[in-house]
C-alpha cells in the first residue's frame, strides 16, 4: 500500500519533468520543454525556443566592465537601486524603440533573489507576452514569454519556464 502511495507522486513528478531541457543562463538556469536553439552575437547570447503555443526566450548581456563590478560591490543599497533603476528605464525605451513593442505594464519583481522588472507588452495588438529582466553583478539577463495562442497548453508552458527559473 505505501509503495503504492510513493509511487504516484514520483509518477506525476517523472511526467511532468519528462522533455524538460536545463540551459544556464548567465546567474541562472532555466528548463525549457525541448531544446532551445542558442545563438552568439558580439552583444548577448540567447535561447529561443517555439513550441508552436508559446515563444520561449532567455538573453544574456555580460557586463565587461571591471568599474562597474567594482562600483556595484561597494556601492550603497540606495546608490545599486539608482544605478538599476536608470539601467531599467533604457531598457524598457529600447525595448520598445528597438523592437517595436507597446510596453502595457511594468512592475517590480524579483528574480532568484535579485530585484527585476517584469513587463507585459504586445505587438501590433497581436502578440502578448511578458519580459522578466534583472541586473547582476555580471550581467543584464531577460527571460521572455510569448503567446501565440490562448490555450491551457501555452498556459501550462509559461507557468514551467517560469517557475524553473533558478540562481546557479
Amino acid at each position: 500500500m505505501i509503495a503504492k502511495l510513493l509511487f504516484i507522486p514520483i509518477f506525476i513528478a517523472s511526467v511532468m519533468s519528462y522533455g524538460q531541457v536545463k540551459k544556464k543562463v548567465g546567474d541562472f538556469s532555466v528548463e525549457f520543454p525541448s531544446s532551445p536553439t542558442y545563438s552568439v552575437t558580439p552583444e548577448f547570447s540567447s535561447y529561443t525556443l517555439n513550441t508552436g503555443n508559446t515563444i520561449l526566450m532567455t538573453q544574456v548581456k555580460s557586463i565587461d566592465i571591471s568599474e562597474y563590478k567594482e562600483f556595484m560591490m561597494k556601492a550603497s543599497p540606495k546608490e545599486r537601486e539608482f544605478v538599476q533603476e536608470k539601467f531599467y528605464t533604457a531598457f524598457i525605451d529600447g525595448f520598445s524603440k528597438v523592437g517595436g513593442f507597446t510596453v502595457m505594464d511594468v512592475q517590480d519583481t524579483y528574480i532568484g533573489g535579485y530585484k527585476g522588472k517584469r513587463m507585459y507588452s504586445q505587438l501590433y495588438d497581436k502578440l502578448e507576452g511578458f519580459t522578466f529582466v534583472t541586473l547582476t553583478e555580471s550581467a543584464c539577463v531577460a527571460f521572455q514569454v510569448f503567446f501565440l495562442n490562448d490555450s491551457a497548453e501555452a498556459n501550462k508552458e509559461v507557468t514551467m519556464f517560469l517557475n524553473s527559473i533558478k540562481p546557479n
